[in-house]
């Protein structure tokens, strides 16, 4: 299980010592994608992309199963059956038992009823939001907010937008935009991830746009490291990928007051060990509150996309680690970069009956912006405040 051991694997398939096998396969898909083991390694072996091709290879050789491929194939690359099965998906969850901190509920048919899933938005930010904000004209991005803000967490992409706003940003908001391709890739079907990438390249527009600002560290790193392999000529759009911290950091500054909440920072394994980008949502927070480190904040919290579903006995070992660093910390509030984490988090949390929030650093820098400032109504501003409600 460990990174020597799947390159073993990975070697023996290719020399033909081994066969492809479902044994095989669960070895190779129990990796959740950290990629501490890359960071680590002192020869700088590229351990993540490894373990993708290999992902390639058995899914090419075994096959995907026909409900993976549906979904790859049919549901994400049209937007409109996608935001048909995430309706679908909203109203059973009125059925589903409510949890003890709320917005969550438990999903009784998983995980024996001790998985803790928010609320599906009524609306996605998609439809709610404005496909254009016009701003000062001197900086212009597109914004691509990702399948977790969209429907889970909309409060979170208008936080964004609002920012950029604020700021005088003019922003593309493209409703074409699609799933960043992440989870098909880890199933290693590369022609569906190709078919995502090149609609999302296609729609952000690249050539007329400063930057692509993002609010999730797995869809950044994604765009960022897989996009050149997937699409010839992609470099370009690669280069222009930022974290909104990072955009914030390198374009537009502060000027905020901090707040008086304590708020530590937990660091997302994408963005961290995928990106290096670790210093920008920090320096964010320490301008925009009372900061606190937490121990082991550069640890998984356990999520890995869909291995939390399929291994959630180790998903929960990771996330208990994780939320006792949290206590640790003394924090009002832990803050993180991408909502796959926060989704963890506030599993976790839940779990233990721990009542810290949990929040984008996107929020934390909207509200001490905002502090002891009148600012008129936006229609990014407007937006922002009817998905709060």
């Amino acid at each position: 299980m460990v990174a020597r051991g799947r390159i073993s694997l990975l070697e023996a398939l290719l020399e033909g010592r081994l066969i492809p096998t479902y044994y095989g396969r669960e070895i190779l898909m129990s990796c959740y994608g950290c990629m501490r083991c890359s960071e680590a390694c002192p020869s700088s072996v590229r351990i993540d992309l490894i373990v993708r091709s290999a992902r390639e290879i058995l899914a090419r050789e075994m096959g995907l199963s026909r409900f993976a491929r549906f979904v790859f194939r049919q549901v994400l690359p049209r937007r409109r059956v996608y935001d048909g099965a995430i309706s679908a998906a909203r109203f059973l969850q009125r059925f589903l038992r409510k949890s003890g901190s709320q917005p969550l509920r438990h999903l009784p048919m998983f995980f024996e009823g001790k998985r803790n899933v928010p609320r599906i938005a009524a609306m996605p930010a998609l439809r709610r939001m404005p496909e254009i904000s016009k701003g000062r004209g001197n900086i212009k991005v597109s914004l691509f907010i990702g399948c977790m803000l969209n429907y889970v967490y909309p409060e979170i992409a208008a936080s964004i937008m609002h920012i950029l706003d604020l700021h005088g940003v003019d922003v593309i908001f493209p409703r074409s935009q699609l799933c960043c391709g992440t989870p098909v890739l880890a199933y290693g079907d590369m022609d569906a991830a190709r078919t995502l990438a090149r609609r999302n390249v296609e729609c952000l527009e690249t050539d007329k746009v400063d930057a692509i600002v993002l609010g999730c560290a797995s869809c950044g790193l994604t765009m960022k490291r897989d996009y050149p392999v997937l699409l010839k000529g992609a470099e370009q759009f690669s280069k222009k990928i930022y974290d909104i911290s990072e955009f914030i950091h390198e374009f537009l500054g502060y000027s905020n007051l901090p707040l008086d909440e304590r708020i530590t920072y937990h660091d997302p394994c994408h963005l961290r060990w995928g990106r290096g980008v670790s210093e920008p949502p920090r320096e964010l927070l320490r301008r925009s509150c009372r900061f606190v480190e937490m121990e082991r904040a550069g640890e998984c919290c356990g999520l890995g996309g869909s291995f939390s579903l399929t291994h959630y006995d180790v998903s929960c070992a990771l996330g208990k680690a994780k939320v006792d660093a949290v206590r640790e910390s003394g924090a009002d509030i832990v803050a993180t970069a991408c909502p796959g984490c926060i989704l963890q988090l506030q599993d976790q949390l839940a779990k233990q009956q721990i009542k810290t929030s949990v929040m984008h650093v996107a929020q934390i820098y909207e509200m001490s912006y905002l502090k002891g400032r009148d600012f008129p109504g936006s229609p990014a501003r407007q937006t922002s405040k009817t998905l709060r409600e």
